[in-house]
């Protein structure tokens, strides 16, 4: 089961929790102190900060988000988008944005620097280095003088304690070549003895009260779990997840297919409930059953290959996305070897065109899969493909057809666990670590509760199941929600609402 996400999708038939958001913070180096006062370049603006009322804190989401490789745990404010990325080696950051880019939050790990220090000296070395990095002066290109300083400390507070953690916090004005001011905030903590993790603020000064009420909201929910405690919860979660895939049996996934092709959409709901009111975004068509290898080659069976007629499990994927003019279709064709063949298989074909009034682009996506190990190749609009190897992890891994039959595979098992499995994600083009917690429907009713994120910071999807793992409903982090639908009710529908059916 894979709904679709509201953003713009790498693959509207799979989803896309994050957008391409890429940054580094500034390098941590030798470490002196600095004293730094007010510089007359940034001081118009920084009047208006300082006068600027404080914003609301935002609504932040109810369950915390676990970024084990930070060894941190935040929750965060709803609608943001969230990326985590590698700086280098094993360091790693995560970026969450503002779903309308007025701020976002960069929090990174500063880990493996050879740092013997305290928050407080590491906030001094973040400022040292922004005003080594910052143009000393820039000149007014109307009147060739010079405009004046570039670095402006706002405000800076040492000694704080945030959630029985030592933290030092401090906020920047800079002013770039071209003018213009970015408004920066750094909260470092020292988590470990020689591990130091900033909290980093990036916005500008019209949109600074608002952005600032929200990394504070943010950071002020920020803890560091017991690293022992977070690998023996990941461990279980893994191991549960391969428990369950080893106890299965072919006739277990025949008995788990679904009788049918199932049609869904994705809309955002009305606030009268009538869905004749709702927004719609996009509809998949989804079909899971068993078929053979050769049906991904797309070539008549008349000239299929010997291997073509490899018996499997076939799921077939086809969506449509509307996105601001654009319409996007997606086709998508996944094959796997049946469970217990000595060396597993499977293999993939996505097509996606992006059309507009005035062009066509199309991105391709193949993987294949032998044994153990992995190869994906991308082909982008207008660029040369690229392709990326992996050995597949040796416990707890899924297929892309189990990733769309797992919801019936789990309801099946009757087990109320939580499930940690390794898989393939298209909107990453990475293999990660995927949580599914499984409980009893609430309020005696019958069925299941389905609570999935697909990776490491991914927003969270709560479905509602059937006894048999249907799926009833599921609703997305960011307000939206998917339904089944008969494919008459949603023709009828789209019709209704002026919108393009194919």
């Amino acid at each position: 089961m894979s709904p679709m996400s509201t953003r713009r999708p790498t693959n509207p038939s799979r989803p896309h929790p994050v957008s391409p958001l890429r940054s580094r913070l500034l390098a941590l180096a030798c470490l002196t102190t600095l004293a730094l006062g007010v510089s007359p370049g940034v001081a118009e603006d920084n009047a208006l900060l300082q006068d600027a009322p404080a914003a609301p804190s935002p609504v932040l989401s109810d369950q915390p988000v676990l970024f084990e490789a930070l060894g941190l745990t935040v929750r965060l404010p709803e609608d943001t988008l969230v990326e985590t990325a590698s700086m280098g080696g094993a360091r790693q950051s995560v970026v969450v944005s503002d779903i309308g880019m007025d701020w976002r939050i960069i929090i990174a790990d500063e880990s493996g620097r050879n740092i013997r220090s305290s928050p407080r000296e590491v906030t001094t070395q973040i400022i040292e280095n922004i005003v080594a990095e910052s143009p000393r002066r820039s000149i007014d290109p109307e009147t060739g003088l010079p405009l004046g300083g570039n670095v402006e400390v706002l405000e800076r507070s040492d000694g704080l304690e945030i959630n029985r953690l030592r933290a030092s916090r401090v906020y920047i004005a800079r002013r770039a070549l071209d003018n213009s001011v970015l408004v920066e905030g750094y909260t470092v903590f020292q988590s470990e003895r020689e591990r130091f993790i900033v909290f980093k603020l990036e916005t500008s000064p019209e949109h600074y009260a608002k952005g600032r009420a929200a990394y504070e909201a943010v950071v002020d929910t920020a803890t560091f779990p017991d690293a022992s405690e977070v690998s023996a919860e990941r461990a279980a979660a893994i191991r549960a997840g391969e428990r369950l895939l080893r106890g299965l049996e072919y006739e277990d996934y025949l008995e788990a297919l679904p009788e049918r092709a199932e049609w869904r959409r994705l809309f955002r709901p009305a606030a009268s409930g009538n869905p004749d009111e709702d927004r719609e975004i996009a509809y998949q068509r989804i079909e899971i059953r068993e078929g053979f290898r050769g049906e991904l080659s797309r070539r008549p069976r008349d000239a299929w290959a010997v291997s073509d007629h490899d018996e499997g499990l076939i799921a077939r994927i086809a969506a449509r996305y509307l996105d601001a003019g654009r319409i996007i279709d997606s086709e998508s064709i996944y094959y796997m070897t049946p469970p217990g063949t000595p060396t597993p298989e499977e293999s993939w074909t996505v097509r996606m065109a992006i059309r507009d009034q005035d062009s066509e682009a199309v991105w391709m996506e193949t993987g294949v899969r032998r044994g153990g190990r992995l190869t994906v190749r991308v082909t982008p609009p207008g660029s040369e493909p690229t392709e990326k190897s992996w050995q597949t992890p040796s416990e707890a891994y899924l297929t892309q057809v189990e990733t769309y039959l797992l919801p019936r595979l789990l309801a099946h098992s009757g087990a109320p666990l939580i499930f940690g499995f390794y898989a393939y994600n298209s909107s990453t083009s990475e293999i990660s670590l995927r949580r599914d917690v499984l409980s009893p429907a609430p309020d005696d009713e019958p069925g299941w509760t389905l609570r999935t994120r697909m990776g490491e910071g991914a927003a969270e999807r709560v479905s509602r199941l059937s006894p048999d793992g249907e799926i009833l409903r599921v609703d997305l982090s960011d307000g939206t929600a998917m339904e089944p639908i008969e494919v008459e009710r949603l023709r009828d529908l789209w019709r209704s609402k002026g919108l393009p059916t194919n």
